[in-house]
């Protein structure tokens, strides 16, 4: 019971918007030394704030919920112009999205674990997008 309330607490913390309310200085600590030995770092939405405040965006392409919204809650962000309005984007190991791009999110994830197959990704992604599958 105890390892599920921790879960529950962990994910809501995870998809609730407390991430606009300041730094979470242990997420941001974590999230350096696992990009270092290019292990993959994902964030969508709010998240992206978590990578913004340990510096990993300001020189990486990325993106998150538009242009302005990493500077207004992350005033040390310094990405700004390597920013891109895109639903997903990968670079170096960190791949970010916006709150709207639940299918482009995890084919990005995907084609990193996996570059071998990344034709069948953007093979499944194309027809997602068109509403085929």
């Amino acid at each position: 019971m105890r390892i599920a309330r921790r879960a529950e607490t962990f994910l809501n913390r995870l998809v609730s918007e407390s991430w606009t309310n300041g730094e979470l200085p242990h997420v941001s600590e974590a999230v350096r030394p696992t990009v270092a030995p290019r292990r993959p770092v994902v964030a969508i939405c709010a998240v992206t704030l978590a990578l913004a405040y340990g510096g990993l965006l300001d020189d990486r392409v990325h993106t998150s919920n538009g242009n302005n919204f990493l500077p207004k809650n992350v005033p040390e962000h310094h990405g700004g112009d390597i920013y891109r309005a895109s639903p997903a984007v990968r670079d170096r190991c960190v791949i970010t999205a916006n709150g709207l791009a639940p299918f482009a999110f995890p084919a990005g994830i995907f084609r990193a674990w996996e570059l071998s197959r990344s034709v069948a990704v953007s093979e499944g992604e194309s027809r997602r997008v068109e509403g085929s599958v």
